[in-house]
């Protein structure tokens, strides 16, 4: 009977799982890159088409994280750093998605401290 957990299946899973809820980043790139050499691919998860979906959904989880911390200057570069390089990925999966996700980062700018109006005695 198929239950639809492939975690015990695919110690991978497990380990990007837990990296994902802990918020560890890093720890899911590397180990999404290293299980995708193509001499090592073991699941279709790692597949190179699903592969770039699967990081384009972290790397997103990652940029909004950002822009819910108001680390916009961090979140624009992530965004077009990682993102923008996938943004075919991101229209095949959500058709106007990208600019969504642009246009969050003109939510909450705050303004420069030249922009400022000069504080009041």
């Amino acid at each position: 009977m198929f239950t639809g957990d492939n975690t015990n299946r695919y110690p991978i899973i497990q380990k990007i799982t837990k990296d994902v809820i802990a918020g560890e980043w890093d720890a899911v790139e590397s180990a999404l890159r290293e299980y995708s050499h193509p001499k090592l691919v073991l699941c279709y998860v790692l597949i190179p088409s699903r592969l770039e979906k699967l990081l384009y959904l972290i790397y997103k989880q990652e940029y909004l994280e950002f822009i819910s911390r108001n680390e916009n200057q961090k979140g624009l570069h992530f965004l077009f750093k990682y993102i923008k390089p996938l943004e075919s990925v991101c229209e095949s999966l959500h058709p106007g998605e990208f600019k969504e996700l642009c246009y969050l980062l003109s939510l909450k700018v705050p303004l420069s401290p030249s922009l400022r109006p000069p504080e009041r005695s």
